[in-house]
């Protein structure tokens, strides 16, 4: 992605910084959930590295609440009770430098709970140990208890930043080099359904 298209907010906040706060734009958004809705996934509760400004769900975890440690449940209030529940979907676009300790994290929440989770994630994670340790193997089509599916997202994605497109030098939209992926951790007791709408819809984008 060019650096000058990330020059659009704080000049004193480093490349690094902006390039890990790039947000996932609505369109793209529900284009995924448009795709996977046949499948049986139900649209995401829970954005699980978010801010309430950029947040794609109606509940996110923050960069200060810390995805790495928090658990991925959902709290909610009733006439002063507080109750904890485990959401039907969850959403994630990890930033960038921490893939490695992203989808590990994911995943064990994904153990732990049994929900969907919606990931977006680049194509280049496929050439990783830990794409190859968790995904690979667990993969729908190869494996009879398996979880996972991915798909290629068609077209190109123009992040945003601070809700704003990015621009480079001349005013034009910059959009991200890399393609991507849609990976799912399907809900475990979702799965013959979802192995059933998939048959019979498979991926049409």
């Amino acid at each position: 992605m060019k650096q000058n298209g990330l020059l659009k907010s704080d000049q004193h906040e480093s490349q690094e910084s902006k390039a890990n706060r790039l947000e996932t734009p609505e369109d793209i958004f529900y284009k995924v959930i448009e795709i996977i809705k046949p499948l049986g996934i139900e649209p995401p509760e829970l954005d699980v590295f978010a801010s309430s400004e950029n947040s794609k769900c109606v509940h996110h975890i923050s960069k200060e609440s810390n995805a790495f440690e928090k658990d991925f449940t959902i709290s909610e209030s009733n006439r002063g009770l507080t109750t904890i529940r485990v959401p039907i979907s969850i959403w994630a676009n990890a930033p960038h430098d921490v893939y490695k300790l992203a989808l590990p994290r994911i995943h064990d929440q994904y153990i732990k709970h049994d929900f969907n989770a919606i990931i977006l994630i680049p194509t280049n994670n496929m050439r990783t140990n830990y794409w190859h340790d968790i995904v690979e193997p667990n993969r729908i089509d190869v494996n009879a208890d398996g979880y996972c599916f991915y798909f290629p997202l068609k077209g190109t994605i123009y992040f945003e930043l601070d809700g704003n497109p990015m621009l480079d030098d001349k005013g034009r939209k910059v959009h991200a080099q890399n393609g991507y992926n849609v990976l799912l951790f399907v809900k475990k007791t979702k799965l013959k359904e979802f192995k059933a709408n998939l048959s019979k819809v498979g991926i049409c984008q």
